[in-house]
């Protein structure tokens, strides 16, 4: 029973999702999709930042705490290439910080601002370039995010159809296995 009033709840949200994304009726907010836009974008101007051939894209992208820079990944279809960039308000500027990256696609800034985290952690001025990972390790490691006082870093290790959270300690290295998913 509570099977089925948990799927109940998610059909409604989605029901109500897919009703607020209605076609756009007085075609105020032109957008290329046809939808509505959100109420927190309606009658605002959105501003495109990053200009892209039909031959990579951007994604992943993570603000700053400050809110001045946006870190997002960019894949190079043409060469092959994952690279980290970052977006800076001040100057409207793009800065590539990582290239050739490795896997991971999705940064996690340092709550002061000066790392960003990926599957390595890396000054924002893209120096001091630390790999997160454990080196025995023959998954991927995702999705990571910062301790408060920025000395461990908690990640998703994916290896085949086991997924983990792992803690790495920063200061000494030691790794730390949070969760274990055998089943």
């Amino acid at each position: 029973m509570e099977t089925q009033i948990s799927f109940f709840k998610n059909f409604l949200l989605l029901i109500i999702l897919v009703a607020s994304c209605t076609k756009n009726k007085d075609q105020t907010q032109p957008n290329p999709v046809g939808f509505e836009w959100p109420p927190l974008y309606q009658g605002t101007t959105l501003t495109q930042v990053t200009n892209n051939s039909n031959n990579s894209w951007d994604f992943h992208c993570r603000w700053s705490k400050d809110g001045k820079k946006v870190c997002f990944a960019n894949y190079n279809n043409t060469a092959h290439e994952l690279t980290l960039r970052i977006w800076s308000e001040s100057d409207n500027n793009i800065e590539i910080v990582v290239e050739g990256m490795w896997g991971d696609f999705s940064p996690s800034w340092s709550p002061d601002d000066s790392k960003i985290a990926f599957d390595a952690r890396i000054n924002f001025d893209g120096t001091n370039l630390n790999h997160i990972a454990t080196g025995n390790s023959s998954g991927s490691e995702n999705w990571p995010s910062w301790s408060p006082d920025e000395t461990k870093i908690v990640y998703q290790l994916f290896n085949g159809d086991i997924a983990r959270i792992v803690m790495k300690d920063l200061e000494t290295n030691e790794v730390f296995l949070l969760t274990e998913n055998d089943d």
